[in-house]
């Protein structure tokens, strides 16, 4: 007798968004990658790639941030998506803050650039009641499929590159500067 393991909407649901996630933490990385290797280095530490999501701390993310931008000479990325974005924002900016009075030897160029991700989550759904929101959440999203397919959301990302300023071998097109 075989076992047929049946996936309620809730567990494709969670699988979809796992899958959403991963793929934006590997597009970081490979833009990671893709900047780092202009300069023709070949090792890049993925500890140089910081996400920023929603719920994390703001004051552990600009200490852990301040510590790594002291610590090496290679340029850092910050990655956020959607809701995160005005925290990543927030973390930036305190950042920068940080670093111009704490550490003045610390000299840095800002790159910015602005992107999509296409998903099939809606980050932007609310509802009061958790368990409704939960099951409703699932619903909406099963019963989106509709005639034309899954309703389909263009979320932004926001990449934020800090640069060493002696550090001037880096490729940047499609990048703007921002001066600190």
């Amino acid at each position: 007798m075989s076992a047929h393991v049946i996936e309620t909407n809730e567990d494709i649901s969670k699988d979809i968004f796992e899958e959403e996630k991963n793929l934006f933490e590997v597009e970081s990385n490979a833009l990671y990658q893709k900047v780092i290797g202009s300069k023709g280095l070949q090792t890049i530490p993925s500890k140089n790639l910081t996400i920023i999501n929603k719920n994390d701390s703001i004051k552990t993310k600009v200490t852990q941030i301040t510590n790594l931008l002291r610590s090496q000479t290679e340029p850092l990325l910050i990655a956020g998506k959607s809701n995160a974005i005005s925290k990543m924002l927030t973390i930036s900016e305190l950042l920068k803050s940080t670093i111009r009075n704490d550490h003045p030897t610390v000299r840095l160029k800002q790159y910015n650039k602005l992107t999509k991700q296409s998903s099939l989550h809606n980050p932007n759904y609310k509802q009061t009641n958790k368990t409704v929101k939960q099951r409703n959440n699932v619903d909406n999203f099963m019963n989106d499929a509709g005639i034309h397919g899954h309703k389909i959301y263009q979320l932004p990302i926001l990449y934020i590159l800090f640069v060493p300023k002696e550090d001037s071998s880096l490729e940047l097109s499609g990048w703007s500067h921002q001066d600190n």
